[in-house]
Protein backbone atom coordinates (compact mmCIF):
# COMPACT_ATOMS: atom_id res chain seq x y z
CA UNK A 1 0.00 0.00 0.00
CA UNK A 2 0.93 3.55 -0.75
CA UNK A 3 1.01 6.69 0.63
CA UNK A 4 -0.31 8.96 -1.67
CA UNK A 5 1.68 11.81 -1.47
CA UNK A 6 2.20 13.36 -5.08
CA UNK A 7 -0.14 16.03 -4.64
CA UNK A 8 -2.30 17.57 -2.18
CA UNK A 9 -5.17 15.64 -0.72
CA UNK A 10 -8.57 17.06 -1.78
CA UNK A 11 -10.97 17.93 1.06
CA UNK A 12 -13.50 16.47 2.17
CA UNK A 13 -16.64 18.33 3.17
CA UNK A 14 -14.17 21.26 3.51
CA UNK A 15 -11.65 19.43 5.92
CA UNK A 16 -8.07 17.68 5.19
CA UNK A 17 -7.41 14.42 5.94
CA UNK A 18 -4.69 13.71 8.63
CA UNK A 19 -3.40 11.04 5.83
CA UNK A 20 -3.94 9.25 2.64
CA UNK A 21 -3.19 6.42 1.66
CA UNK A 22 -4.02 4.14 -1.62
CA UNK A 23 -4.19 0.23 -1.38
CA UNK A 24 -3.50 -0.88 -4.50
CA UNK A 25 -5.46 -4.24 -4.55
CA UNK A 26 -8.42 -5.37 -2.56
CA UNK A 27 -6.55 -7.65 0.11
CA UNK A 28 -4.57 -4.23 0.92
CA UNK A 29 -7.76 -2.69 1.30
CA UNK A 30 -9.14 -5.41 3.71
CA UNK A 31 -6.08 -5.38 5.82
CA UNK A 32 -6.76 -1.87 6.29
CA UNK A 33 -10.00 -1.65 6.62
CA UNK A 34 -9.57 -4.43 9.51
CA UNK A 35 -6.31 -3.12 11.13
CA UNK A 36 -8.36 0.74 10.90
CA UNK A 37 -8.01 0.61 15.25
CA UNK A 38 -10.75 3.49 15.72
CA UNK A 39 -9.72 5.42 12.93
CA UNK A 40 -12.31 7.21 10.80
CA UNK A 41 -11.64 6.14 7.03
CA UNK A 42 -13.10 8.09 4.29
CA UNK A 43 -13.30 6.35 0.65
CA UNK A 44 -12.66 8.06 -2.21
CA UNK A 45 -12.35 6.84 -6.47
CA UNK A 46 -12.07 10.07 -8.34
CA UNK A 47 -13.17 12.71 -6.30
CA UNK A 48 -16.27 13.93 -8.20
CA UNK A 49 -18.59 14.97 -5.46
CA UNK A 50 -16.17 15.18 -2.21
CA UNK A 51 -18.44 18.11 -1.16
CA UNK A 52 -21.76 16.10 -0.29
CA UNK A 53 -22.77 14.00 2.27
CA UNK A 54 -21.89 15.25 6.14
CA UNK A 55 -18.48 15.99 7.56
CA UNK A 56 -16.23 13.20 8.64
CA UNK A 57 -15.15 12.42 12.26
CA UNK A 58 -11.68 14.08 12.57
CA UNK A 59 -8.92 12.79 12.28
CA UNK A 60 -9.72 10.95 9.34
CA UNK A 61 -7.50 9.04 6.76
CA UNK A 62 -8.89 9.12 2.96
CA UNK A 63 -8.63 5.99 1.34
CA UNK A 64 -7.57 6.10 -2.42
CA UNK A 65 -10.08 3.05 -3.44
CA UNK A 66 -8.84 3.54 -7.26
CA UNK A 67 -6.49 0.62 -7.20
CA UNK A 68 -8.06 -1.85 -4.76
CA UNK A 69 -11.23 -1.62 -6.81
CA UNK A 70 -10.03 -1.40 -10.47
CA UNK A 71 -10.31 -4.50 -13.18
CA UNK A 72 -11.75 -5.29 -16.43
CA UNK A 73 -15.20 -5.00 -17.93
CA UNK A 74 -16.64 -8.15 -18.72
CA UNK A 75 -18.96 -7.45 -22.03
CA UNK A 76 -21.34 -9.81 -23.74
CA UNK A 77 -22.65 -7.65 -26.41
CA UNK A 78 -25.31 -10.18 -27.58
CA UNK A 79 -27.08 -10.51 -23.87
CA UNK A 80 -26.93 -6.79 -23.19
CA UNK A 81 -24.71 -7.46 -20.31
CA UNK A 82 -21.54 -5.97 -18.41
CA UNK A 83 -20.05 -7.01 -15.36
CA UNK A 84 -17.58 -4.17 -14.20
CA UNK A 85 -15.49 -3.29 -11.08
CA UNK A 86 -16.41 -0.12 -8.89
CA UNK A 87 -13.16 1.58 -9.83
CA UNK A 88 -14.14 1.41 -13.51
CA UNK A 89 -14.82 5.16 -14.80
CA UNK A 90 -17.90 6.03 -16.29
CA UNK A 91 -16.17 6.89 -19.76
CA UNK A 92 -14.22 3.75 -19.92
CA UNK A 93 -17.41 1.64 -19.95
CA UNK A 94 -18.97 3.93 -22.28
CA UNK A 95 -16.14 3.74 -24.46
CA UNK A 96 -16.17 -0.13 -24.57
CA UNK A 97 -20.06 -0.54 -24.76
CA UNK A 98 -19.97 2.10 -27.50
CA UNK A 99 -17.61 -0.60 -29.76
CA UNK A 100 -21.40 -2.66 -29.81
CA UNK A 101 -23.36 0.17 -30.01
CA UNK A 102 -24.51 0.06 -26.57
CA UNK A 103 -24.86 2.30 -23.72
CA UNK A 104 -25.18 2.78 -19.99
CA UNK A 105 -28.11 5.20 -19.83
CA UNK A 106 -26.93 7.31 -16.90
CA UNK A 107 -25.91 10.63 -16.75
CA UNK A 108 -24.43 11.65 -13.59
CA UNK A 109 -22.02 14.85 -13.21
CA UNK A 110 -18.54 14.29 -14.28
CA UNK A 111 -19.42 11.31 -15.82
CA UNK A 112 -16.52 11.01 -17.96
CA UNK A 113 -14.40 10.92 -15.10
CA UNK A 114 -17.32 9.43 -12.14
CA UNK A 115 -16.73 6.24 -11.13
CA UNK A 116 -19.48 3.45 -11.25
CA UNK A 117 -18.73 2.65 -7.65
CA UNK A 118 -19.28 6.35 -7.04
CA UNK A 119 -22.50 6.63 -8.92
CA UNK A 120 -24.30 4.28 -7.44
CA UNK A 121 -23.03 5.19 -3.94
Amino acid sequence: MSEATAQAPPLVAGRAPEAMVAPGNLDELRELVAERDGRTLVPVGAGTQLELGGPPREPFTLVDVRGALAGEVEHEPADLTAVAPAGVTLGELDAQLAGSGQRLPLDPPHAERATLGGVLA
